[in-house]
């Protein structure tokens, strides 16, 4: 399978200038014009992107799990799952317009993918260059997360979630919490007053 993965390459396609109705802090810009070619780039960007982050993140993850870097590899991990989760959000986004005729709805969620940032309120830090008009809010992670357990199906085989539980795991071990810390200590004595941990 990763022979497989490893030698796909991306065909070049094109991209048209997006046009948008709004811009700015705050603002949720939705394409103005022909959505044929947006829609074309956009489904390419999400597929070879998709494909790209985790043909590259999954060497590295395996490599550090069997290394025994907990941390690091649940970092990687959680990359992975966010990118999966995005390609199954366009699949759904998609699959919905498909079905319901109207494909309006993508007006707002290919700028938001394309051009969601985390980078939206600079002002006034170091980083404020790199500031952009067209910069919003992306689409949340567990919208993300949602729409991989629809498509994976695992919610409505088993009834329960398993996507967001190990999301959440991933984020306990990769955030600066103690129990992401466990794994660097040990309880060398224990009593009925405590520990004594190295």
């Amino acid at each position: 399978m990763e022979d497989a993965i490893s030698a796909l390459c991306f065909p070049s396609f094109f991209e048209p200038i997006a046009v948008l109705d709004d811009f700015g802090p705050g603002a949720s810009p939705k394409l103005l014009g022909p959505m044929a070619p947006a829609l074309s780039a956009w489904t390419r960007h999400i597929a070879y992107g998709t494909v790209a982050r985790i043909r590259a993140l999954t060497e590295p993850v395996v490599h550090q799990l069997h290394n025994g870097n907990l941390t690091i590899a649940s970092i990687l991990q959680r990359t992975i799952l966010e990118n999966a989760g995005r390609a199954a959000f366009a699949i759904s986004r998609l699959t919905d317009c498909s079905k319901n005729g109207s494909w309006d709805e993508l007006r707002g969620v290919i700028p938001k993918s394309l051009f969601g940032t985390c980078m939206t309120a600079l002002e006034d830090s170091v980083f404020e260059d790199f500031g952009d008009l067209t910069a919003q809010r992306p689409a949340k992670v567990s919208q993300f997360l949602d729409a991989l357990e629809i498509l994976a199906g695992t919610a409505e085989q088993s009834g329960q979630s398993f996507f967001g539980g190990l999301y959440a795991l991933l984020c306990d071990l990769a955030h600066a919490s103690q129990r992401a810390n466990q794994g660097y200590c040990r309880v060398l004595d224990a009593t009925e007053e405590g520990w004594t941990v190295q």
